[in-house]
């Protein structure tokens, strides 16, 4: 009996030391499994959550590899999720790792439309203290900021990041490895490029494009800068060039993301050269790719599929890959998933306040922000008082003279109304002209069409083009009218202008979109948009945009206008 509870306890020790020792052998095979460069980002994912709960002191760094795979795969809401997490606990990582973490959070916050807290990160990397060897951080920080700076189409703030940027490459050059530096160098170069690219300023976007070359010479055979070259040239309508320069987007092995865009890009290339046998083939062609990666399950995918095979004449599969994509949309969107990438993200925001505020430096600040405060908010109410009081003196002195004037503006907005309405008759006899047109271009594609339909069709069409003829003339005389001779002071300063090119004048200054314009004149938006570009060269318009030109035009008295001529 004495030896009853030695033998218990030699019972229990046994027991734990075959656990720890099963423990550790499950860890050891999920850690082999996520680094087993065999299987696909997919595949490893299932030992990410296993091993995180066998070894929970690695659970930051393996939430951010888990991140990393979960992009890969296209589940950006988990990947954001892991991000999220591995940021919470970056305290506890080694500082580049922390700052890579920080960067991939970042991105994501752009991605999702976070673009406050992105910024908020991105200028948090630049103020926080580093070694020397790690200032390219500062200038990953100005890449977010330019990239979301593009997000909310402020172009100019995101020129001025990535200049900013390359400033401080310029500055730590000595500290920042060299491979680092020539790789960061290409990569805002290509950025900027791509920037100008999208403003329509092609021949300084291919200055950079060489420019990124020059830097990183490795970064012509990079999915990233053959996907921008093809996105370059394809915006020209030069598909050809921008065919080759997806294909070769798709020879690199480690950038899967831009590999995968290029796939799609070259089948949407194909679309619009309506050559929708080779999108459909080119797809096929890719598709080891794009299932290991689970591409396959991409909304866009889904679309890009829905179009090849309506323009195939297939529209039941057409449907299903609509109705699929539709599906797969709102799946990225999940509400519960998107409900708790919001509730991590305000804790990390409450976590960050109270550690800023905590220390003595940061109440100090803080104390001192406040009377700052106070001060402006004083002194606010007393600029605006004395603004008020000569505000009031101002309009009661209007107001004697209001009377008078209140008629002429009656009559103003009277004729201003008039020539409002003859516009709007005007674009919706466009319209119909579209669409009499487009009917005529979906029957003559369907196969199924019967002879006395397609007759129909050609002659109702030629009877809107008929009664069309005689909309541009009333269009161009209410421009004039409404715009202050604006033609007359464009055929001024621009006599070798086509009408063509008079209308695409009178269109930018009415502030219709591309996709509008391509309406209303029954063509692409990418040929607008080579109409505009052609436009501005005919003009020499170089750093003005050619809205504000023809606004300076419209605005400018006709007996001033050598003041623009001369500029």
């Amino acid at each position: 009996m004495k030896s009853l509870p030695v033998v218990i306890i030699a019972s229990l020790l046994a027991v734990m030391a075959m656990t720890a020792k099963d423990f550790d052998a499950r860890a050891n095979y999920y850690r082999s499994q996520i680094n087993n460069p065999a299987l696909t980002p997919a595949e490893k994912l299932p030992f990410y959550d296993p091993l995180i709960a066998t070894h929970p002191a690695d659970s930051a760094l393996l939430y951010y590899y888990k991140g990393n795979a979960l992009r890969l795969t296209g589940d950006m809401q988990n990947a954001m999720l892991a991000y999220l997490k591995a940021y919470q606990c970056r305290r506890e990582l080694e500082p580049n790792v922390a700052f890579e973490v920080t960067y991939c959070v970042a991105n994501m916050d752009k991605f999702f439309g976070y673009i406050p807290d992105a910024i908020r990160i991105a200028r948090e990397m630049i103020s926080a203290e580093k070694p020397d060897s790690l200032r390219y951080y500062d200038v990953k920080a100005q890449m977010i900021l330019h990239n979301s700076s593009v997000a909310v189409n402020d172009f100019e703030e995101a020129e001025r990041s990535c200049d900013k940027g390359l400033k401080l490459l310029d500055k730590w050059r000595s500290s920042i490895d060299r491979n680092i530096h020539d790789k960061l160098t290409g990569a805002i170069y290509m950025a900027k490029g791509a920037l100008l690219s999208n403003r329509g300023r092609w021949e300084d976007a291919y200055d950079y494009f060489l420019k990124a070359a020059k830097s990183d010479t490795s970064l012509t055979r990079s999915a990233g800068y053959n996907l921008s070259m093809g996105n370059f040239y394809s915006m020209q309508n030069e598909f050809v060039i921008a065919e080759k320069y997806y294909r070769l987007a798709t020879i690199d092995t480690e950038d899967t993301d831009n590999r995968l865009n290029a796939v799609l890009n070259c089948a949407l290339n194909l679309v619009d050269r309506k050559d929708y046998s080779g999108a459909l083939d080119w797809l096929k062609s890719n598709d080891s790719l794009i299932a290991a990666n689970g591409f396959d399950k991409n909304s866009r995918y889904a679309s890009t599929l829905s179009e090849i095979y309506e323009g195939l004449g297939d529209y039941r599969t057409a449907l299903a890959c609509k109705r699929r994509a539709d599906s797969l949309e709102k799946q990225m969107l999940d509400p519960a998933v998107l409900t708790r990438i919001d509730s991590v993200m305000q804790q990390i925001r409450r976590d960050d306040i109270e550690a800023a505020v905590g220390s003595p430096a940061a109440q100090r600040r803080l104390w001192g922000i406040l009377a700052a405060v106070v001060a402006t908010a004083i002194a606010a109410v007393v600029i605006m008082s004395l603004r008020i009081r000569r505000k009031n003196t101002v309009i009661a002195a209007m107001t004697r003279d209001g009377e008078d004037s209140r008629s002429l503006i009656d009559s103003l907005r009277n004729e201003l109304a008039d020539s409002s309405q003859q516009l709007s008759t005007s674009a919706a006899r466009m319209a119909q002209i579209n669409d009499s047109l487009a009917s005529l271009r979906e029957l003559a594609s369907n196969p199924r069409s019967r002879k006395d339909q397609l007759l129909e069709s050609i002659n109702s069409a030629m009877r809107s083009l008929a009664a069309g003829s005689q909309v541009w003339e009333p269009f161009m005389e209410y421009m004039q009218g409404v715009n202050q001779g604006f033609l007359d002071k464009l055929y001024r300063l621009h006599p070798d202008l086509t009408n063509s090119e008079i209308r695409m004048c009178a269109f930018i200054l009415l502030n219709r979109t591309t996709k509008e314009i391509a309406q209303i004149l029954n063509r692409s938006p990418r040929t607008v948009e080579s109409l505009k570009y052609s436009l501005r060269r005919k003009m020499n318009l170089r750093e003005i945009p050619t809205e504000a030109y023809l606004r300076l035009i419209s605005s400018t008295p006709a007996d001033r206008l050598h003041d623009i001529a001369t500029r």
